[in-house]
């Protein structure tokens, strides 16, 4: 639908989304703009909004992201499937099991190893352009595999996986950015990772208690309950575990960390740019982060931009605002 004025779309009385109309209102919002800016500018223009009810579904924590994935890959592949076009330069080998095939779709260039498996039979599976799928890797729809990914041998289950990533283990019912790396054996489930995380060797979350109770998790130093039995990691951009890493139950990890000492990270919540382990944690150097990450999108021929440079810096500066840390 053409919007031509300033509207807010709302279901059941909660804003879900603004379309801004007007320079006097784009000329305030700067493309690194705060929660905080953003909602003033939208409180001194309220009177220019008009109103539209919207059926979207509502998304508050990352973890309804992760509770809904099924449902979201399954919904993508019926509204997209009729269009899709008959792919080019498949390999898939002898000795390939794929289950309930009509819901498969591999794009152009993918290739498929044999004595892997592809089982449709509980939702979709869509495999990007030029992905590669390793013997003994299982992949269990519904599942959402982006361009230019490898899975290796391992179990991946009801997951949506970002373009770029490299994915072995086992992973359930998770969502990973672009450029996620997890090449080896260990479990993440029902988490949702950012982009140029790389997980080291059978580095493994929990995502359910021994009580089996809901799970609560820490937003900003604030307890949140989630209503839930299944909650995994909220990984941010750049994080990197060292080998034999145990995450907590519904963790929250900031920007670019470093965890590693191969022991069970006791926090719910780890603020960025934290360096070391459980009551060992100092402030990562942002030169020596910044440096990390140039290295590490260059050997897939990135580049780290300078907008996120700035970004980098304005995460950083706010930890030490905040919390006086010396930097490690």
């Amino acid at each position: 639908e053409n919007v031509k004025t300033s509207t807010v779309y709302e279901s059941k009385d909660d804003g879900t989304a603004a379309v801004f109309f007007g320079k006097s209102i784009s000329d305030e919002l700067s493309d690194l703009c705060t929660q905080d800016e953003y909602s003033s500018v939208f409180e001194k223009a309220d009177e220019e909004f008009q109103t539209q009810l919207t059926t979207a579904t509502m998304y508050n924590f990352c973890w309804d992201y992760v509770s809904n994935i099924k449902n979201a890959i399954s919904s993508d592949f019926s509204e997209i499937g009729a269009n899709l076009k008959i792919s080019t330069n498949l390999k898939v080998h002898d000795g390939v099991n794929m289950i309930n095939e009509n819901d498969i779709f591999l794009g152009n260039g993918v290739t498929v190893y044999p004595s892997a498996t592809l089982d449709a039979s509980a939702g979709p599976i869509f495999i990007g352009e030029n992905c590669k799928i390793e013997s003994m890797a299982a992949i269990y729809g519904p599942c959402h595999i982006g361009d230019n990914s490898v899975v290796l041998a391992g179990k991946l289950v009801h997951s949506s996986i970002g373009h770029s990533c490299r994915v072995g283990g086992e992973v359930e019912k998770s969502i990973f950015a672009p450029y996620v790396n997890k090449y080896h054996s260990g479990f993440i489930g029902h988490s949702y990772v950012g982009s140029w995380v790389n997980f080291g060797a059978l580095t493994t979350n929990s995502d359910l208690k021994n009580n089996y109770s809901n799970i609560k998790v820490v937003l900003n130093s604030e307890e949140i309950a989630t209503g839930m039995m299944k909650v995994g990691s909220f990984i941010g951009d750049y994080c990197k575990f060292g080998i034999g890493s145990l995450l907590n139950t519904g963790i929250n990890i900031g920007v670019s960390c470093n965890i590693f000492g191969g022991q069970l990270t006791l926090d719910k919540e780890v603020p960025s740019f934290r360096w070391g382990n459980s009551g060992k944690f100092k402030e990562y150097d942002l030169a020596k982060a910044i440096e990390t990450a140039k290295i590490a999108m260059a050997r897939r021929r990135v580049k780290l931009t300078s907008s996120e440079i700035e970004l980098l810096t304005s995460i950083h500066q706010g930890n030490n605002d905040e919390r006086g840390v010396v930097n490690f």
